[in-house]
């Protein structure tokens, strides 16, 4: 099915950007995408060419993946199944998702499905998938645990952050570099990582109760999202350009999560309004930045 739609541009946001010295501002243009006539929207990818992927909940609460290029909106959903949550494309427009309620993970090149499952596993989601096409994404053991992998069309690899208990990985750009986050036990929090395919770096927002780093891009620049604190009521997104960090706000949104950023700095994820449970798609649009 296709749609056309119109996204509707709400505001011009000045980003508040901490370093060692402030020499900047960042301003985004921040837009609501919504799938028409949904009763929720995530956005969960962007390629160099601004086609974006996410999935949207329709009024039986069963979830669809759609992609956008700037004017259509196009359904898409995994043949028979319950559910279908797409979360990365990359610049051939291969997207990557799950389906049937993160039991099983596919791959999608706007024609025919492929399943991806890991064996043995109680569930395979992939997440991510840069332009050579390796795959990155999650798996639960028959015990539960998360565990990352990387997947180049025939065969698996296990990704553990050391000592944690869960581990996911969420994205991959051209050079290998994954990013995600991982969970110790009786931390009760996550942290991200970034692993170059021998080492494992920690990485967490200053000051941060839990960091999730969700999207890189072939420039390094990374975003995700953070809690300031235990209480989870609020969750801001951030971009990190490899030297400092800037927070990411939707106006008005009690959680903003930024999932995905493009080689041109476009970023999309979702916004949500606690009070009354609404869950948005957003773009983000960077201007040119001034000097102070």
């Amino acid at each position: 099915m296709i749609i056309r739609c119109w996204m509707q541009t709400l505001l011009l946001v000045v980003i508040v950007l901490w370093t060692n010295t402030l020499v900047h501002a960042v301003t985004y243009i921040f837009e609501t995408l919504d799938f028409p006539g949904a009763q929720a929207t995530d956005v969960d990818g962007i390629n160099s060419d601004g086609t974006i992927v996410g999935m949207y909940r329709d009024d039986s609460s069963k979830e669809h993946g759609f992609t956008y290029d700037g004017i259509v909106f196009t359904t898409f959903d995994f043949p028979d199944s319950s559910s279908t949550y797409p979360h990365g494309i990359n610049d051939e427009s291969v997207i990557v998702g799950h389906y049937n309620r993160f039991q099983l993970g596919f791959t999608y090149d706007g024609s025919s499905f492929t399943t991806i499952q890991v064996t043995g596993a109680s569930s395979t989601r992939a997440n991510g998938i840069n332009n050579s096409g390796l795959v990155v994404g999650q798996y639960d053991d028959s015990q539960f645990q998360g565990h990352g992998f990387s997947y180049n069309g025939s065969s698996f690899t296990t990704l553990d952050f050391p000592g944690a208990q869960h581990t996911s990985t969420n994205d991959i750009n051209d050079t290998g570099l994954i990013v995600r986050s991982y969970w110790i036990l009786g931390s009760h929090r996550w942290r991200g990582f970034t692993y170059n395919g021998n080492d494992y770096t920690p990485f967490d927002v200053p000051d941060s109760y839990w960091t999730n780093l969700h999207g890189i891009n072939n420039n390094g620049q990374m975003v995700g999202s953070y809690d300031p604190d235990s209480t989870g009521t609020v969750r801001n997104g951030f971009l990190y350009d490899g030297n400092s960090f800037t927070t990411l706000q939707f106006p008005g949104a009690d959680w903003t999560v930024p999932e995905s950023i493009n080689d041109s700095g476009v970023i999309v994820g979702s916004y949500t309004i606690l009070v009354t449970g609404e869950t948005h798609g957003f773009i983000a649009t960077p201007v040119l930045e001034n000097a102070a």
